[in-house]
């Protein structure tokens, strides 16, 4: 009896152990568990363990800037000759951003891209471009962070854009508290070569396999993730005026020209029809691989997407990610003056717009971006 007893004894703590074990190992966030309250040996990769939080960020956004920096002195042909933003389509949304910053008191700044034109304009033009452009926008005097956009690469190289505005690398990961922001350069080719300056070429972009694999690291974390990326990711090339009333646009051009009698102005409202009926149909695409990049997004469960570069006001949400595709200061016809504020609330991004009516030249605002633009509902579960 007394064996009997021991051997139970030994069982029970040799049980007891194992359980103890079994409990301690597995009871951790990192482990599913059966009804809420039994640990099981199922590993919930670190992705799908998203943080809860009450952060809130506030983050100044612009993009396609395209800026071309006048010789301060014309006459001046020296390499060297100051420069500065003398068009008014490059120095006012400038300023309305940085009268609008200031106001809204960003934690940061955000440019996606294009920050110069580049287009046929030597390495010295564009250094000048993007040193005047980082002048403005650290007047806000806040931390600012940069996509590489294609434009740069008609002018500068990816090493002068770098040095330009005090960049170690174009992928590169950002952490704020329960937030990461992943920047990534998409200017290669399908082949894997890198874009070179010269000329005015358009490539889509494409993000090389390293870049992928790169992603699938800093992705794989419980911070909630924003990709922010100059090209965009859809998986359909989109027009300009997708999110705008073009027609109502285009109709009050066409009732202007019809009450003047002046052949100028209505030469001149002929131009600006044709730009808005362009804008109607004219598509861009995506980066080439898009489709690849998305399922990353999706497999890791990126909060949101930010692209330039399309020039179209969009918004979709598809299989948990929310994309974002913004226009620019510069060369949005529909939009013109764009920039935008935006705030994460609890992991979750809300963006306000600001742009210039194209007809009235008064700022407009759009409070809510999401459902101004927005494409497709397909809302995740937080």
């Amino acid at each position: 009896m007394k064996i009997k007893t021991g051997v139970v004894i030994g069982v029970f703590v040799l049980g007891a152990y194992a359980l103890h074990a079994y409990w301690t190992t597995y009871n951790t966030p990192a482990y599913e568990k059966l009804w809420g309250v039994i640990p099981t040996t199922r590993f919930i990769p670190l992705y799908e363990r998203k943080v809860s939080t009450q952060q809130v960020l506030k983050i100044g956004v612009i993009t396609d800037t395209q800026v071309h920096p006048n010789r301060v002195v014309r006459a001046d042909k020296r390499p060297e000759a100051e420069r500065y933003l003398g068009s008014s389509k490059d120095a006012h949304p400038l300023a309305l951003f940085h009268e609008n910053m200031r106001a809204f008191a960003p934690e940061i700044i955000i440019h996606v891209g294009d920050v110069i034109e580049g287009t046929n304009d030597e390495d010295y033009v564009g250094m000048w471009g993007l040193r005047l452009v980082r002048a403005e926008l650290e007047k806000n005097n806040v931390p600012v962070y940069w996509a590489i956009g294609n434009h740069e690469l008609r002018s500068v190289t990816k090493a002068q854009f770098k040095d330009a505005l005090g960049l170690e690398a174009l992928d590169y990961v950002i952490d704020i508290g329960d937030y990461r922001l992943v920047f990534v350069d998409a200017n290669y080719y399908p082949d894997g070569r890198e874009v070179v300056p010269g000329g005015k070429r358009h490539i889509p972009g494409y993000v090389h396999p390293d870049t992928l694999a790169w992603l699938r690291e800093v992705l794989d974390t419980d911070k909630r993730t924003y990709v922010i990326m100059h090209q965009g990711a859809f998986d359909k090339a989109v027009a300009q005026g997708a999110s705008a009333d073009v027609e109502s646009i285009i109709a009050q051009l066409q009732a202007q020209r019809d009450r003047t009698t002046s052949a100028a102005q209505r030469t001149a409202l002929e131009k600006k029809i044709k730009k808005f009926e362009d804008a109607r149909t004219r598509q861009k695409a995506s980066v080439t691989n898009a489709p690849e990049l998305r399922a990353i997004l999706e497999q890791y469960n990126a909060e949101a997407f930010i692209n330039g570069h399309l020039e179209v006001a969009r918004y979709e949400e598809k299989n948990g990610v929310r994309y974002y595709s913004l226009t620019g200061t510069k060369k949005s016809r529909v939009f013109p003056e764009s920039f935008y504020e935006l705030i994460i609330d609890s992991g979750v991004p809300h963006v306000k717009m600001y742009y210039t009516d194209p007809l009235t030249g008064r700022q407009h605002t759009v409070e809510h971006f999401e459902d101004f633009a927005r494409v497709v509902r397909d809302v995740r579960d937080n």
